[in-house]
């Protein structure tokens, strides 16, 4: 019939900082990914990936992305992967957010 599917979303900022000016976005997405199959949101949208960022295939690093949100040495993919196939795994669509704000001059 080509009518679209009612969603109920809503956005992750990655970087937010509590406070004491701690990143806190990627404990954030960790709880949320805890409680994918009871949460009522079937999109979530992870935010702000830099314009220039830069994904090298296979390399398994946030290194050039933009993002500060783990000072691991993979800069906090692991956490994200893990959290987006838990939260894939429950029906909920994962997308990245390009720009933001911050990003006004691409």
């Amino acid at each position: 019939s080509g009518a679209l599917e009612p969603f109920v979303g809503g956005y992750l900022l990655l970087p937010r900082k509590d406070s004491s000016q701690k990143i806190v976005g990627l404990d954030e997405l960790k709880a949320l990914a805890s409680q994918a199959s009871s949460i009522p949101v079937t999109r979530v949208v992870l935010s702000f990936f830099s314009p220039t960022l830069v994904y090298e295939p296979s390399s398994n690093t946030l290194e050039y992305t933009g993002l500060n949100v783990s000072s691991t040495g993979d800069c906090g993919f692991a956490d994200i992967k893990d959290a987006t196939k838990t939260l894939q795994d429950a029906g909920v669509e994962v997308f990245l957010s390009i720009g933001g704000w911050n990003y006004n001059c691409y």
